[in-house]
């Protein structure tokens, strides 16, 4: 009887595994038998993300820190996803979702609805996201907690992250922040980056020690 239950166990585990296949969403080009989309409704915050199955086994899509949306207008920003997701998608259906990002670039213009896309990946910023994540109540500690306490400052300590790895200028940050973040209060702007941008520094300086 045990040895009957653990063969059904096996059985069943082995015929999940076979029936699915999960790959990195930065390597979509390479599977077969998937379309799929990314749109922008024009904000650097977001990237609408469609994958439809039209293979006979279920795919799962893991879309890791530091998948890159790359902007086909080069006056554009770039984007890249704050927070780790999977999307599983059944044989025969599609799968929508909705991805946080960061703008790369503060130099340049939000995206517009329009934008075209192709997708990439940066080790050194995934890297330095996903430290974040594991470390966040450290992090908090480190830089204040008043920063890390809802999902939008994190956002947006995370966006500031992306602009202080990339070297933006400052100034390039405070118009940026001016226009897209505080409804065009510059003054609020660079008070803002005043305050985060030397927390942002404390942090990566940290994640490089510990990385190293």
């Amino acid at each position: 009887m045990f040895k009957n239950t653990i063969f059904l166990i096996f059985t069943l585990i082995s015929t999940c595994l076979i029936g699915q296949s999960t790959f990195s969403i930065k390597d979509i080009d390479r599977q077969t038998n998937l379309t799929y989309s990314f749109t922008n409704n024009g904000t650097y915050r977001n990237m609408s993300v469609v994958i439809n199955n039209r293979s006979s086994i279920t795919k799962k899509a893991k879309v890791e820190c530091g998948t890159i949306f790359k902007n086909s207008n080069s006056t554009e920003q770039n984007l890249v996803v704050l927070f780790y997701d999977e999307l599983s998608v059944n044989v025969g259906y599609q799968k929508s979702a909705v991805l946080v990002t960061a703008c790369m670039d503060a130099a340049k213009r939000a995206p517009s609805s329009s934008s075209r896309w192709t997708i990439g990946y940066d080790k050194g910023i995934g890297r330095l996201i996903e430290y974040y994540h594991s470390f966040r109540p450290a992090v908090a500690l480190l830089t204040g907690p008043e920063h890390h306490s809802t999902k939008e400052k994190q956002i947006n300590f995370l966006q500031m992250a992306v602009w202080t790895y990339y070297k933006c200028d400052k100034s390039h940050i405070v118009d940026f922040s001016a226009k897209y973040m505080f409804d065009g209060d510059k003054e609020a702007a660079e008070q803002y980056v005043e305050v985060t941008y030397p927390l942002i520094e404390v942090f990566i300086e940290n994640y490089k020690e510990i990385d190293n």
